[in-house]
């Protein structure tokens, strides 16, 4: 019997990797092979596609497009990534930036993965350093 898929909050840092290329790309693209097969779901802040969007636009001298920017967005919802409304984030992420010194639109991403009980996923190493420090939430191991 095949395993029940486990859910994973998903920061920008990861979801970039999947459509800029960077250093890990290829390891946070195992995510979305793992996703295919069955062994992930996935969770965002709806702030993710702000963030996502300046990075694009950070990239845009390398030629990463506006259209690429929405193919990814469609790729996000081809994928059933579940968007939670930044707004219902924002009184816990409040407490926690100013608990554990991070900046309020990270700790978003810390307040979804306790709510949903999920481990966090992302590439920010000052961030993990901070977030394990604080004991705020589980970190998913790449």
């Amino acid at each position: 019997m095949a395993e029940k898929p486990k859910l994973l909050v998903l920061d920008a840092s990861v979801v970039a990797k999947w459509f800029i290329h960077e250093p890990d790309s290829p390891i946070a693209s195992q995510l979305l092979t793992d996703a295919v097969s069955g062994r992930w779901l996935f969770a965002i802040p709806e702030l993710l596609r702000l963030e996502l969007s300046h990075i694009f636009w950070k990239h845009k001298s390398a030629g990463y497009t506006q259209r690429q920017l929405h193919l990814a967005f469609q790729e996000l919802e081809r994928l059933g990534v579940q968007e939670v409304p930044t707004l219902s984030l924002l009184p816990k992420a409040i407490e926690l930036a100013y608990k554990a010194e991070i900046a309020v639109y990270d700790a978003c991403y810390v307040a979804l993965g306790q709510s949903l009980r999920s481990p966090l996923a992302t590439f920010d190493l000052q961030l993990i350093k901070r977030i394990r420090r604080h004991s705020l939430a589980a970190i998913h191991e790449f």
